[in-house]
């Protein structure tokens, strides 16, 4: 009976031995019935997380519930288009060849750039294909045909054109369209397994109409006519998925794996506005004098309007007998760190770098390694999935079209900017940099011990072809020799301290203070010591200059 206060049981090696057998031939054994409760023997309460926190169910999160957020939520705004912001910053040259002024190619994309703004339209819908689980740009050409068809030449299983086909005239590109999840639909996909596109859209159901409205919200906002969905095929349309899983259809939407940690900032805004709008009107409190003890008589309802009076209208003051207003103190918290903290918790999802993502980044604010990490991140992210997967279709099916030429066997190349550029600033500062190293290296005569082939490769990090050009023109135009004022100074820097003076001479006597001296009493007068040379010689040749 002295056990009994004892919340978990007590077991023989041979019980324990029997429960990890049973364990083994039963999964449910392998918890021991003790675990399954509490304190007391008393079942454990199954904590809902996410009805705790009140956070967003997994029914809720669809394309609507993330088109909201994106539209309400400036963070998740911001959150959704970096991405596309920053690897779109410069459209990429598209060119058949490398000769300049020969590229037909070249010259005919960039014509029809200029006409149907092709590239606001491909950075748009990349930021509309990550509200949801996809996106789509509409190409709208002047066939003529339907548009649940493909057009005439075009074979439906490729885009491309027919094999022996009649050449015909070419398609023309009379606009471009972009679209999110929540006006489209997939409503067919490709059943036969032996397509190369199987298991792909096939026909996509679109809300033209809907691009007539303001665009706030799900569908219209402003009184108009009703939605009109037209059956587009899919050769007229380019599919847009990011951050694809095991689909090839629907991607991962950008805000689903923050979607509580927007809920907990959303909390900590509202509650900090509601906490402050509150806190400027402290609130009162009415006491009664002691020494009236319950003689005092008020009437609350008296006090309730007197109190709202105040609160609410333009009475500036309390009226009372036989007590005092008392004003309460408020309760006030600084959500600054919350929210910074919640911040840093959004960008290490996605590994965006903080002062990128709140736009403060500007010279040196932000850390070098994080910006550098940040841009192979957009460079890889423009190799791996804009040009493969959205440029490259793009373009094809335009030459499919006969929209632009055929470049032939030379094909296209997609050059994107250099991300690891520098910018003008910045350029600058290294070239000041490295002709003042240029100067002290040969002023200290270092090129006597070091070549100047090593210096220049392997520590400013000039390429074969500028360090032979830069060593022409050292021995075309050698550097002056250091001038002797520049020597002398040059040795009285490098000449050792010993005693540690300021002046760079060595104290005679013992350091510190003499035994005997007296405050106050003057010093006895000392030669001039390095610094007084160095103005001398200064002084000497500014005078040689002036004369």
């Amino acid at each position: 009976m002295a056990d009994e206060h004892l919340l978990l049981p007590r077991l023989s090696p041979q019980q324990i031995a029997n429960a990890l057998l049973r364990a083994h031939d039963n999964g449910p054994w392998l918890i021991p019935p003790w675990a399954r409760f509490g304190w007391g023997g008393r079942p454990r309460r199954a904590i809902d997380f996410a009805a705790e926190c009140g956070y967003p169910d997994e029914g809720e999160l669809d394309a609507t519930w993330f088109k909201q957020a994106y539209t309400r939520w400036g963070i998740a705004a911001r959150y959704v288009d970096i991405w596309p912001d920053e690897c779109w910053s410069v459209f990429p040259v598209i060119r058949a060849s490398d000769a300049p002024g020969e590229d037909e190619f070249k010259d005919r994309f960039d014509e029809l750039n200029r006409k149907t703004l092709l590239d606001h339209y491909v950075h748009r819908a990349d930021r509309l294909s990550g509200i949801g689980q996809y996106g789509i740009i509409f190409l709208g050409l002047d066939d003529g045909g339907r548009l649940d068809r493909p057009p005439e030449g075009i074979d439906p299983d490729t885009g491309q054109k027919k094999k022996g086909a009649k050449p015909g005239k070419p398609l023309g590109l009379n606009y471009v369209r972009a679209f999110d999840q929540t006006l489209v639909r997939v409503s067919g996909t490709e059943k036969v397994v032996t397509n190369p596109r199987y298991g792909q859209p096939k026909y996509y159901n679109i809300q033209f109409a809907a691009t007539a409205t303001s665009g706030v919200g799900p569908g219209p906002s402003v009184p108009g006519p009703t939605l009109v969905e037209n059956k587009v095929h899919w050769t007229r349309v380019i599919h847009l998925a990011d951050n694809r899983r095991s689909s090839e259809i629907y991607g991962m939407p950008r805000l689903i794996q923050i979607a509580n940690h927007l809920h907990d900032m959303r909390k900590v805004v509202g509650g900090s506005a509601e906490m402050f709008w509150r806190g400027g009107f402290p609130g009162y409190a009415f006491e009664t004098y002691p020494d009236l003890a319950g003689d005092a008589i008020q009437d609350p309802e008296e006090l309730t309007e007197q109190i709202e009076s105040y609160a609410r209208g333009m009475t500036r003051y309390l009226a009372t007998v036989g007590g005092k207003w008392n004003s309460l103190q408020p309760q006030v918290a600084n959500p600054a760190n919350h929210l910074e903290w919640y911040v840093k918790l959004i960008c290490a999802t996605a590994g965006i770098p903080v002062k990128i993502f709140l736009g403060s980044e500007s010279g040196h604010l932000a850390s070098i390694k994080d910006d550098e990490a940040w841009r192979i991140r957009c460079h890889g992210r423009q190799t791996r999935y804009l040009e493969p997967m959205v440029l490259r279709p793009l373009i094809d099916r335009l030459i499919g079209f006969g929209v632009l030429p055929d470049p032939g066997q030379k094909s296209y190349t997609v050059n994107w900017r250099d991300l690891q550029t520098l910018s003008d600033k910045d350029r600058v500062d290294v070239s000041l940099k490295k002709i003042q190293a240029l100067q002290t290296f040969y002023a200290a005569n270092v090129d006597q011990k070091f070549p100047t082939r090593l210096m220049l490769t392997l520590l400013m990090g000039f390429t074969e072809s500028q360090a032979d050009a830069i060593e022409a023109e050292l021995e075309k135009n050698p550097p002056d020799p250091p001038a002797e004022h520049e020597l002398e100074l040059a040795k009285i820097a490098a000449k050792p301290n010993p005693g540690g003076a300021r002046n760079g001479t060595a104290p005679k006597g013992p350091v510190g203070r003499p035994k005997g001296a007296v405050e106050g009493s003057p010093k006895p007068a000392t030669k001039p010591g390095t610094a007084g040379r160095r103005a001398a010689l200064h002084a000497n040749r500014r005078a040689e200059v002036v004369a």
